[in-house]
């Protein structure tokens, strides 16, 4: 079989790549990391599908490992040669194996034909697993975790061989290590053992059925130590019979100890007692004293409270007009005087003047001349001016005092414009004075009577020792009346109670109990002494009649074990036969198949090797261990160099693909496998390749120019 070409559409790291092969020799030069392992996915995928996408761990499965980032599928196409024909395989693969598609065309007709479901196996007569081990070969192959396994195990696990040969060898071991296991010369081994435990079971049979004859003794001997110890218990009962009638033994020790704690118990009542009486004192209060002082303490609180709420009332004067604070009765009469004066003096005025003339005109008008009449006049109104002069001066004052009065009755911006707006504030003024006088004196009663309350109060609290931290002192005082109450009827109690227990404790009673007490428990020592000596040798007739049924139990198990083993011994003998014949029997077929592999293996070895070493005789054992013969001289390969050793390997695994592929031959894939060679061994691993690409198509990959090859 051939490549003819390649074509990846998307693939792993690879997209939209195209190859075209020689179908001999073709050797390319890519680095490291170019994705020569997803070119080999790709092939191995292309002829054989994904054969292990149900494994969950992303490396291990094909199918999600090469998938394309971001992609749901991935394709490509080869076009190969086989006997002739040119064909040109598509496939694609999806995320399911079920959506996959696979389509073969005949390059020559362009007509599509059917694609078989295993189209690597159809052509190379093998699985996807061993074409990968024998198609693709790197420098891993031959250094790396392999370096310490044989030549003959690595090719095993390399080529497929130990499904074959190898699993026959190891089952060879097994057998012959069960073999040993079985049968050892000098009677030993497990058929060996079986025997020899068949014979002890034998003997231990022989003694157990000698054992049993003296059962029947034994037997007889309990029933009648039973029946002794039946009696004795039943005589046991009788006595606890007795006791129950009887007052508790220690029942006067327990009255004692009861008559000790309840003493203890009233003592510490009686120093409790003392304690809060003398807290109370010698005239000790009541509940109904501490309830009236309680009331006292309540009116306090009422009269504070009614001191307090008027003293925040608005009756209490301090907010009056301090402009009152100086008028007086007297003061306000003076002020209406004035009044009436500025209102009643002009008239008084105009009446005194034609008062004036009219008496003048009347007494000299008759009887003077005219100029006596004019000097008349003028005296006349001399007069009147004086008069009126009298009169204004005195008006004048009386308004002056007047309105000096009212301004200063003015509050801020108000002013008094009458007297008679002046006087209903003044009497207001008074009139609020008053009620604040009032208020106030009240205030001043309940501020006494709180005042009288606090201190009775406080009287009578004074008598008792209160801490002053104390914010309940009457329930404190309260506590210590109803604790006295309550330890004086307990130790009254307590008192009678001891007198009852002591009266009690001394009674002859008890004396005449202790006698019987005596001489019962003298009875029950015996009996139990008695009971116990019999419990003992029951319990030793039945540890030897037990020891029958363990004799029983172990004679039947011995005969069981005894055919049981003998059954065993019959079966391990066939065993034995059959895995004699079983050894033989792999034995040669392992002969055959390695016959199988050996002989074309070794000519293709012997072909390449003498292309690059010349003359030379090589010889392959069955383990696929290489041996060289110089000069009548057999050398084995663990004789020469590593460079050496490293390149019988590589000429002997590409000699095990004639083995392996007899009809169809595939492509090789290498890897650079030459890493560990120097230049004279590479020259002949090239040389070798050259020589095989005769037979073989040959894909070198290298990452380097230097091992290139031509």
């Amino acid at each position: 079989m051939k490549l003819i070409s390649l074509t990846v559409g998307r693939f792993g790291k690879h997209e939209n790549l195209h190859m075209d092969f020689s179908g001999g020799l073709d050797s390319f030069c890519f680095p490291n990391g170019w994705g020569k392992s997803t070119l080999l996915a790709f092939l191995k995928a292309m002829f054989y599908g994904f054969v292990n996408d149900r494994a969950k761990d992303v490396v291990e499965n094909d199918r999600k490992h090469y998938m394309p980032w971001g992609s749901e599928s991935s394709q490509g196409q080869i076009v190969y040669e086989v006997s002739g024909k040119v064909y040109r395989l598509e496939r694609t693969f999806t995320q399911k194996a079920s959506s996959d598609t696979a389509h073969l065309f005949d390059e020559a007709t362009g007509s599509e034909i059917p694609c078989p479901s295993c189209l690597g196996e159809e052509l190379f007569r093998i699985d996807a697993d061993g074409f990968e081990r024998t198609v693709f070969l790197s420098e891993s192959w031959l250094r790396g975790k392999n370096e310490n396994k044989s030549v003959a195990a690595r090719f095993a696990d390399l080529s497929g061989v130990e499904g074959d040969m190898g699993s026959v060898d190891d089952a060879i071991v097994k057998l012959e290590k069960e073999r040993k296991n079985l049968f050892k010369s000098g009677g030993h081994g497990l058929i060996g053992d079986l025997t020899a435990r068949q014979t002890q079971l034998r003997c231990d049979l022989s003694a157990l059925q000698e054992e049993m004859k003296n059962l029947g003794a034994l037997e007889h001997e309990l029933d009648s130590k039973t029946a002794q110890k039946e009696e004795k218990q039943k005589q046991l009962l009788s006595l606890e019979e007795e006791y129950k009638k009887l007052p508790p033994k220690d029942k006067r020790q327990q009255l004692q100890t009861e008559i000790e704690r309840e003493k203890a118990r009233t003592e510490q009542n009686r120093r409790t007692l003392q304690n809060a009486k003398a807290f109370l004192g010698e005239d000790a209060p009541t509940l109904e004293d501490i309830r009236k002082i309680e009331e006292i303490a309540r009116q306090s609180q009422e009269a504070k409270a009614k001191a307090d709420a008027l003293s925040k009332s608005d009756e209490k004067g301090e907010n009056l007009p301090a402009a009152f604070l100086s008028v007086t009765e007297e003061k306000l009469t003076k002020m209406k005087e004035n009044a009436e004066v500025s209102k009643n003096l002009p008239l008084l005025l105009l009446l005194g003047n034609l008062a004036s003339l009219g008496v003048f005109f009347a007494i000299f008008l008759p009887f003077c001349k005219p100029l006596f009449a004019i000097i008349g006049v003028i005296a006349a109104l001399a007069v009147a001016a004086v008069f009126y002069y009298l009169v204004l001066s005195k008006r004048f004052t009386a308004k002056k005092a007047l309105d000096a009065f009212l301004s200063s009755l003015s509050e801020g911006n108000e002013k008094r414009k009458t007297l008679a707006e002046a006087e209903s504030a003044y009497r207001a003024y008074q009139t609020a004075k008053d009620t604040a006088k009032a208020q106030n004196e009240e205030i001043a009663k309940y501020e006494s009577v709180a005042l009288c309350k606090e201190a009775e109060k406080n009287a009578f609290l004074s008598k008792f020792p209160i801490a002053k931290d104390d914010l309940y002192p009457l329930d404190t005082v309260r506590q210590h009346i109803l604790e006295v109450s309550a330890l004086t009827a307990t130790v009254a109690e307590s008192d009678k109670h001891i007198a009852v227990l002591s009266a009690e404790a001394s009674s002859d009673v008890f004396v005449l109990a202790e006698r019987i007490y005596a001489d019962l428990d003298q009875k029950r020592e015996i009996l139990t002494s008695e009971i116990a000596a019999l419990s003992k040798e029951l319990t030793v007739l039945s540890t030897k009649i037990d020891a029958f049924d363990d004799l029983q139990n172990r004679k039947e198990a011995a005969e069981v074990a005894l055919v049981d083993l003998e059954t065993e011994i019959e079966q391990k003998n066939k065993d034995l036969d059959v895995n004699y014949k079983t050894q033989n029997y792999l034995k040669a077929a392992a002969d055959k198949l390695t016959a199988m592999y050996i002989g074309p293996t070794k000519k293709a070895f012997s072909d390449l090797m003498r292309e690059v070493d010349g003359e030379g005789i090589y010889n392959l054992t069955t383990s696929f261990e290489i041996s060289k013969q110089e000069c009548a001289i057999t050398h084995k390969a663990e004789e020469y160099s590593r460079g050496m050793r490293d390149l019988y390997d590589f000429v002997l695994r590409l000699s095990l693909n004639d083995a392996l592929y007899t009809d169809e031959k595939p492509f090789l894939l290498l890897d650079d496998p030459f890493l560990a060679l120097d230049d004279a061994h590479f020259g002949k691993a090239a040389k070798i390749l050259k020589v095989l690409s005769k037979t073989y198509q040959i894909l070198y990959f290298t990452c380097t120019e230097k091992r290139k090859i031509g």
